[in-house]
């Protein structure tokens, strides 16, 4: 849809496209679900660590992709800015029959692991909302991942027009962005290993801190090494937070409730994301890029007293 809607002009088709598009995108964020049903609560970081790790393959492969699609440009004349999306179906396709050649479902290897450890918040036939909003855990699971996410999308959207505005070269704002694209994904192993270790409380406060601090040093300065140092510590955070807040959502709810249960913490993250940006781009336009660094750090406080709280419960 997108393809077409480049080579006909369409910008109706177009936004059609983005949505349907980004409708996938949201549903692939469960594969971390996938991963976390076939480990035991012992492993679970680990295994959610696998996904995010193969993520960050991903985002090297969108390179690849490009350089294939210049190739296909000069032999078949087609619109430099169409011809990538022609790749995204086949490689979809090989992704479906990936998934269909997984047997069990995942869920329910899930069923036979819950029969060991019984979780918190069993399977009730419907997801009740004031159910989720009472349990503790679940609560310190989504303001975590409301935070990091919220941050992340701040730093990562804003982040180019700080360096812009402080004369750094295009090369080196792209160096800073993939620095923090590193930070979001290529340390997901050891993260994983270390919410199994430590625990998912000490995990949790770690990317907390790491998002404050990085966004309060991403704006802070206009030295471009402490700012794409900030920007690794959002990433770093986030990555701390999506692995600990799945794996703590895995760990209190049934098999059966899960994917409800992280839809609502993906929603929840979903709108801080959105909300984030708007309002430091809102301040920063008034107050300057110090504004954005004070939102991580006022916004990290409450999340923090959570997780202190939690330790003595």
């Amino acid at each position: 849809m997108i393809f077409y809607s480049i080579v006909s002009n369409s910008f109706p088709l177009f936004i059609a496209g983005v949505v349907v598009y980004t409708l996938g995108v949201g549903v692939s964020h469960q594969l971390r679900l996938a991963a976390a049903d076939m480990y035991p609560v012992e492993r679970r970081g680990e295994g959610i660590s696998y996904v995010m790790t193969g993520s960050a393959l991903g985002a090297f492969g969108g390179p690849l992709i490009i350089a294939a699609s210049t190739m296909f440009i000069e032999v078949f004349g087609v619109d430099k800015y169409a011809a990538p999306w022609l790749f995204t179906p086949i490689i979809a396709a090989t992704a479906v029959a990936l998934i269909l050649s997984v047997k069990p479902d995942p869920i329910d290897i899930a069923k036979s692991l819950n029969t060991r450890t019984r979780s918190n918040i069993q399977h009730s036939g419907e997801l009740r909302i004031r159910k989720l909003i009472t349990h503790y855990q679940l609560i310190i699971a989504f303001t975590v991942s409301a935070l990091t996410w919220g941050v992340m999308s701040m730093v990562m959207v804003l982040v180019s027009f700080i360096l812009e505005s402080y004369g750094v070269a295009l090369t080196l704002i792209s160096l800073a962005v993939a620095i923090h694209v590193f930070g979001m994904y290529g340390l997901s192993i050891p993260i994983g290993k270390l919410a199994d270790k430590a625990g998912r409380r000490t995990t949790l406060l770690t990317g907390t801190l790491f998002s404050g601090l990085g966004s309060a040093v991403t704006t802070f300065s206009n030295n471009y090494l402490l700012i794409t140092l900030g920007v690794f510590l959002v990433g770093l955070g986030w990555n701390m937070g999506i692995i600990a807040a799945t794996a703590l959502i895995s760990d209190v709810v049934s098999p059966q409730m899960r994917g409800r249960v992280i839809g609502v913490n993906d929603l929840i993250a979903g709108v801080a994301s959105l909300i984030f940006p708007i309002a430091g781009g809102a301040l920063a336009s008034i107050f300057g890029f110090i504004s954005l660094g004070i939102i991580g750090i006022v916004s990290s406080i409450p999340v923090i007293l959570l997780l202190t709280i939690h330790a003595k419960r």
